[in-house]
């Protein structure tokens, strides 16, 4: 089938998924089965520097597999400057060959699951695709409790703006103002070349589709929307907007008092979850935090496609990619968050850092320390035992689940120690 044929193909199927919540698992069947073996992927070579750390600004290379809205997505993430951003054509996602690709120092490919199993084969860590989820069933009480205590300050605080809102259903005057007006100029200013961008039909088609927008007005004016659609319970925020993309509503929390007033809405009209969208797997992504701080629990999103990663090399680049960015880690169905320091923690540290990232649903968190301090013992020696699930060769059993990683930290002369907590033994309340 050629991609202009699946593209018509398409349509009709998104058109009537959107009505049926049943036919969801048997369209992400077809898509990861069969049309994601004949869909092409674009082939990025990125250069540039990451942020900069105690080991400075470092020089790092990638190699990205994938769309190019995910290929700067990664790079924001991971750059503070990018210098060359090189296109270098497009491929069958079934002829992409892990086994064969360049030694370039770090390749991230974002693929379909029918494709994991070949990197896997080649060394490469697979991170998921993660969805954020809110119970509607708590109380709002109980809700605001989850929340860290900087959202529940930004809450407080909306009661000095006077802001109000509207739900807006079957309106298409309004659909046309919050697209035109509002989610087009938010999302490419905000996100640039990273944007994902739904076309005026896709949209259209969702907000027809048992949706609607809630706005936020400031003085009977709109600055801020979300779309957002209905599914059997659930009830799922799809598009951000902001009047003419203007900060300043952001600024003064009208996105907080949306995201408030949708949790409200939705729990008057007896809806049970709050889907707010997926987000990359990196603990400390801006998104990924926010979302956390509002006490949504994050789920591995399985119908979807997975970040394959892998390290050729292990410069100041790489290592600093790995100390700044904190990951999940998908190993044998179970997530597990990974946290790279560049020293020998404390006792106390460690508990710090335990409970900062974990959280329901993550299986367990591993710090991998790497440094050249010497073993010595000390007041602040740390007990392995107290924070490890496995034995004392622990170490040993990581470097299998992260092949390469602990054992190019060693080849550069570097003390790796490992530690390991799930939920249950750090005793981390659901409160963030």
């Amino acid at each position: 089938m050629s991609r202009s044929v699946f593209q018509k193909a398409s349509i009709p199927i998104r058109s009537l998924i959107t009505r049926s919540t049943h036919l969801y698992p048997i369209f992400s069947y077809l898509n990861n089965h069969i049309f994601g073996t004949i869909q092409k992927a674009q082939v990025f070579l990125i250069k540039g520097s990451l942020k900069k750390t105690s080991a400075g600004g470092s020089p790092i290379t990638t190699l990205f597999i994938g769309k190019e809205e995910s290929a700067y997505q990664f790079a924001y993430l991971a750059y503070s400057q990018i210098e060359k951003m090189l296109y270098l054509g497009k491929f069958l996602s079934s002829q992409i060959d892990p086994a064969r690709l360049p030694n370039i120092e770090v390749i991230v490919a974002n693929i379909e699951r029918p494709f994991a199993r070949k990197f896997l084969k080649q060394g490469y860590l697979l991170l998921p695709t993660v969805d954020f989820n809110l119970d509607l069933c708590q109380s709002l009480e109980d809700i605001m409790k989850r929340m860290s205590r900087r959202r529940r300050r930004d809450i407080k605080k909306l009661e000095c703006f006077d802001y109000s809102y509207t739900i807006s259903r079957n309106n298409e005057k309004d659909f046309d103002f919050f697209y035109w007006n509002m989610y087009l100029p938010y999302t490419k200013k905000r996100f640039g070349k990273a944007a994902h961008i739904r076309t005026c039909f896709e949209s259209k088609a969702l907000c027809r589709g048992n949706g609607g927008i809630v706005f936020v007005k400031k003085e009977e004016r709109p600055v801020v929307g979300i779309l957002f659609q209905i599914r059997g319970k659930t009830l799922y925020a799809l598009s951000f907007g902001v009047y003419e993309g203007n900060q300043k509503f952001v600024t003064d929390l009208a996105g907080q008092a949306a995201l408030f007033f949708l949790v409200k809405w939705g729990k008057m009209n007896g809806l049970e979850c709050l889907n707010y969208g997926v987000s990359m797997p990196f603990l400390r992504e801006g998104t990924f935090m926010y979302k956390k701080e509002w006490g949504m629990r994050v789920e591995e999103r399985t119908g979807d496609s997975v970040c394959a990663l892998k390290f050729n090399s292990l410069g100041d680049g790489s290592i600093s990619f790995l100390q700044q960015n904190a990951f999940i880690l998908l190993n044998q169905g179970a997530m597990k968050g990974v946290v790279f320091v560049n020293h020998r923690p404390t006792k106390i540290e460690l508990q710090k850092i335990f409970a900062k990232h974990i959280f329901p649903k993550l299986d367990s968190l591993i710090v991998i320390a790497y440094h050249n301090e010497p073993r010595a013992g000390n007041t602040e020696a740390i007990d392995r035992t107290e924070f490890s699930t496995r034995s004392p060769n622990f170490p040993d059993a990581l470097v299998e689940l992260l092949p390469r990683i602990c054992l190019l930290l060693r080849e550069r002369g570097f003390n790796v120690e490992v530690f390991e907590r799930t939920r249950e033994q750090s005793h981390i309340p659901d409160e963030v």
